[in-house]
């Protein structure tokens, strides 16, 4: 029976036990680059999100009263959400906490209360001006159209105003202070088709 080398043995062993611990070390470098690679992404998109919405806010403004509660409610919430982001790096699992954070920002944006545009609030000199009105950043973005493409109406003894916008194809629409829009509606003949006499078809949706 041929004998054993003990040193050899060891030797062995030694070396099986650093090449574990070297795999276990190097597999938890990269689980943790991986871990900091996601927080780090997933920062940096809260973080673009946060100063559009309050972009947005800044450009929509001047379309909203100061009455207006949704309008009031919405930017207390993002400016909530704003001093909330800057302590999710104190958090116990700061990816996990942040993606959450992420979605719940996505579903109050959601809910940004827009309204059609008319126009700055405020009487203002009798006449027509052209203007590019508002509605969304995201949506205005879209149009390729003039520095002036719509035409608002106003008075000087009422805050109310006709308003011509491209997004209703320029169809007349009266607008109150509060934003809500009146629109004309017309009578269309259709005869006896379908067992109506006639219709009454509204000027836009």
């Amino acid at each position: 029976m041929k004998k054993v080398n003990g040193d050899y043995v060891m030797r062995r062993v030694i070396l099986s036990i650093g090449i574990t611990v070297v795999w276990m070390l190097s597999g938890f470098c990269q689980c943790a680059a991986g871990t900091e690679g996601e927080l780090a992404s997933v920062t940096e998109r809260v973080r673009d999100k946060i100063e559009f919405m309050r972009a947005e806010i800044a450009y929509l403004e001047s379309e909203h009263t100061p009455d207006d509660k949704k309008w009031q409610n919405y930017k207390q919430q993002v400016e909530s959400a704003g001093e909330a982001f800057k302590g999710a790096s104190l958090l116990a699992e700061p990816a996990k906490e942040m993606a959450g954070f992420e979605k719940k920002l996505d579903d109050l944006h959601a809910k940004i209360p827009l309204r059609l545009p008319s126009g700055p609030k405020g009487t203002g000199r009798f006449g027509a001006y052209y203007i590019r009105l508002k509605y969304s950043l995201t949506w205005d973005k879209l149009w390729k159209v003039s520095d002036h493409p719509d035409v608002v109406v106003r008075f000087d003894d009422v805050d109310h105003r006709f308003v011509f916008w491209r997004g209703t194809s320029y169809i007349p629409c009266w607008a109150t202070y509060d934003g809500a829009w009146y629109t004309n509606e017309f009578f269309e003949r259709r005869g006896h088709l379908g067992g109506c006499d006639s219709m009454c078809e509204p000027m836009s949706d």
